[in-house]
């Protein structure tokens, strides 16, 4: 018996000791799992917090992707090609002046197939077939219409209002600006009568217009036609060694060739539709070339062709062209003055300021 209750208690204390040691080990468990399970709370937070910016960012990635299939959208379907002439130097060949309407039609039809056809080339065919034309021409047609008169080319003066407004009906996208024979004009022509200056006021006043369109992804490429003599051509040269600026701008070659001493590193072109306006002069030995099978008359309606003077009617432009009166009392072809020459310069200066 006794030996049965020693058993016994050694049992008891046994279990005893295994019961503490359980104990033990289920709380030291227990502790394990709820660290267990603050570690899967937090791992769940993470994972639904990388969620999130997975969504989010998915879904930013598809709006810039969107606005970036519009943005390229929008630039494929507003590209243009710039022209800007300085009118008193390149002007469309007195033949297409003559012709009338016929003449408007064939000169911008050749003139805006060409300006298309060299953008294309100068860009390996990266064009869209259908790009638009974008044409500036700044001119004093004052002075214009006595050069063309007293070299007898335009036999009625009126005829190169009625061929402006052609043009400009014919093709949108061509702005005529008349610079009138002023210092005066030159300023009215470029600054506005309102309080809030139009953007395009502000455009041709600032020294970054040539820079403005150079930069602008929607103009595709720019051509220059300038005077002989233009001090443009110095400012180029600064930009000689800039790839894109130079694959991006062509320089209309004067009939007379580029001024000696001028290392123009820029792609040239010829326009068949157009021709440099030197002195009267240099017209006399020329003859007509007919449009059409029309062949315009190089007579004065009435008058022998060095009779003078010849007056020019006061008109106003349809259209995109710039709006002027003239004085149907002043005669075409009276001694020259500085002053449009001035004017002319100065408008030039202020509507195609190149880099300056």
């Amino acid at each position: 018996m006794a030996d049965a209750r020693v058993n016994t208690s050694a049992d008891t204390k046994a279990l005893v000791k295994q019961h503490r040691e359980f104990k033990l080990q289920t709380a030291e468990q227990h502790v394990f799992v709820e660290k267990l399970l603050e570690l899967l709370a937090v791992k769940d937070q993470a994972y639904a917090d990388l969620q999130a910016d997975l969504n989010d960012q998915t879904e930013s990635r598809r709006r810039w992707q969107n606005r970036a299939v519009d943005v390229e959208s929008r630039i494929t379907s507003v590209q243009h090609v710039l022209v800007l002439i300085d009118g008193n130097q390149h002007f469309f060949k007195p033949d297409f002046i003559r012709a009338g309407t016929a003449g408007a039609q064939e000169a911008i039809r050749s003139f805006i197939s060409e300006a298309k056809e060299v953008a294309r080339a100068q860009h390996k065919n990266d064009l869209p077939e259908n790009i638009s034309p974008v044409v500036h021409i700044f001119s004093d047609i004052g002075r214009l219409a006595q050069d063309l008169s007293a070299a007898s080319l335009l036999p009625d003066p009126d005829q190169l209002w009625t061929f402006i407004q052609d043009i400009c009906k014919i093709e949108p996208g061509i702005t005529v600006s008349d610079c009138g024979s002023g210092h005066e004009a030159v300023d009215a022509k470029l600054k506005c009568e309102d309080s809030q200056p139009r953007l395009v006021a502000t455009l041709l006043t600032t020294p970054d217009f040539y820079e403005l369109y150079i930069e602008n992804c929607h103009c595709r490429h720019v051509f220059l036609a300038l005077g002989q003599h233009s001090n443009y051509y110095n400012i180029l040269q600064l930009y000689g060694d800039e790839d894109y600026t130079k694959g991006k701008t062509s320089l209309v070659r004067p009939s007379q060739g580029f001024a000696p001493g001028h290392d123009v590193p820029f792609h040239s072109v010829d326009f068949s539709a157009f021709d440099s306006i030197p002195s009267p002069s240099a017209f006399s030995s020329r003859t007509s070339n007919p449009i059409n099978g029309q062949t315009p008359t190089l007579q004065w309606n009435g008058h022998d062709q060095g009779e003078a003077p010849v007056t020019l009617q006061s008109s106003k432009s349809n259209g995109n062209q710039s709006s002027t009166s003239r004085d149907s009392e002043q005669p075409l072809l009276k001694s020259r003055s500085v002053a449009p020459s001035l004017a002319r310069s100065m408008c030039l200066a202020q509507g195609i300021r190149l880099l300056a």
